[in-house]
């Protein structure tokens, strides 16, 4: 494990906004990398307590934010995804040289990623006036306001084809 060289990719932003397509072609620019979800662990409990079939078109979004937040976070240990996140980050970087952290939504993970690790860097992906289809309840949810005004080291506007993303990619990644 040499932490020293690992590169963590933090990608967030709201519901819908390109996250995991933008992991993705970041990945394709890095032949030793890996992505990783934060949020794998609530899907997984989405799948065992509701039999969700793990389809975007489906998903429990009302119980995803409930049970990360609500009960993971507020009722239980406030870090039990960061840390499972980190343990992950860990053991991967026995193998690989780039982690690509997608599904990051708020401002203490993207922190708490900063303060473990030397080399993190933060791509915030916004989709201008995208209707991702939550409801009022769910847009006005911690999970989709807390990056308001965030800072991140990079942004990627997401406002045309994937063509258009994936060059917008490619240009970042220069810069890296």
């Amino acid at each position: 494990m040499n932490l020293n060289s690992l590169v963590i990719y933090v990608i967030c932003g709201k519901a819908q906004a390109g996250k995991d397509i933008v992991a993705s072609f970041i990945q394709d620019q890095k032949e030793d990398s890996v992505i990783l979800s934060i949020t794998s662990p609530l899907k997984e409990y989405a799948k065992k307590i509701l039999g969700w079939n793990g389809e975007e078109e489906t998903k429990p979004r009302d119980f995803l934010q409930e049970i990360g937040v609500d009960i993971i976070q507020n009722k239980m240990h406030s870090n039990l995804l960061m840390d499972r996140i980190i343990e992950d980050i860990k053991v991967m970087s026995y193998y690989k040289k780039h982690i690509i952290i997608s599904g990051v939504r708020l401002k203490k993970e993207i922190e708490t990623l900063k303060k473990e690790f030397s080399h993190v860097i933060c791509v915030q992906v916004i989709r201008p006036n995208f209707d991702n289809g939550l409801t009022e309840k769910q847009k006005n949810h911690i999970t989709e306001q807390d990056l308001n005004n965030y800072s991140a080291d990079y942004v990627i506007i997401n406002d045309n084809d994937k063509n258009h993303l994936k060059e917008s990619i490619s240009k970042m990644m220069k810069e890296v």
